[in-house]
């Protein structure tokens, strides 16, 4: 998997934010789900009775999907001072993080280890759509 997230420090740091802190406050140790295709990667985390997902708008080159500790990455996204972060996941799920002269590495999952979620009636889905607050 390989994908660019650009203007990071605007909404898609906002959005990382809220993942990192729902449902964590429960279990902060599970894994988050990452899983980038066409011109979006999303990102699921679940404790495995409330489940949140959201979607960042980025430049896919190579879709795929890993499992990785999303606290850990927003603590990496919340202190770069690039406009645009580039994320890259190798067979072994290692992913790596480059934006300007910064390079992180974190260790994931295989995709396959993230609980399958519940599938739900569009009935009773709520979705949330409003703008990106100012302060996260």
């Amino acid at each position: 998997m390989n994908l660019t997230i650009a203007k990071i420090k605007s909404s898609s740091a906002c959005k990382l934010f809220k993942m990192s802190s729902v449902p964590a406050r429960r279990c902060r140790s599970f894994p988050r789900l990452m899983r980038a295709e066409g011109d979006r990667v999303e990102f699921t985390a679940t404790d495995l009775d409330v489940s949140v997902s959201c979607k960042v708008e980025a430049k896919v080159k190579k879709p795929g999907a890993t499992t990785i500790p999303v606290k850990k990455l927003f603590g990496i996204v919340r202190e770069l001072g690039g406009t645009e972060i580039e994320i890259e996941v190798d067979e072994k799920n290692i992913c790596t993080i480059r934006c300007g002269s910064s390079f992180f590495k974190i260790h994931g999952l295989n995709a396959d280890e993230f609980p399958p979620l519940p599938k739900f009636k569009d009935d009773k889905k709520v979705l949330s759509r409003r703008k990106p607050s100012k302060a996260c």
